[in-house]
């Protein structure tokens, strides 16, 4: 009898120590699986910052660029104009030059 009591206040106290284990394994299981989840969070908040940073950037690149654009086909622009002017001037001196040779001939 006695024998068997401690049998079984052995297998008794084996349980507990399963049971402890158990719940302790579970405990760490948790936390373990709370810090991945916190590790994930505070990646995913870093991301966001990091392409909120990419697309501020990008945008200002973007807007760079269009006054950039605007300056170049503003150049253009006036290149083109002043070629023409000059040209107009050319042909204007060329009808002077015409005129001057042909008033030149009718005196002589």
């Amino acid at each position: 009898g006695n024998m068997a009591r401690l049998q079984a206040k052995l297998l008794k106290s084996e349980d507990i120590e399963a049971v402890k284990k158990e719940h302790q394994d579970k405990l760490t299981a948790e936390n373990r699986k709370k810090a991945i989840t916190a590790k994930q969070n505070l990646d995913l908040l870093k991301k966001k910052e990091l392409d909120d940073e990419i697309y501020k950037r990008n945008k200002l690149a973007a807007r760079e660029m269009e006054v950039e654009r605007k300056l170049a086909e503003q150049e253009r622009k006036d290149e083109i104009k002043r070629r023409k002017e000059a040209r107009e001037k050319e042909i204007y001196r060329a009808q002077l030059m015409k005129e001057r040779q042909a008033k030149t001939q009718k005196i002589f």
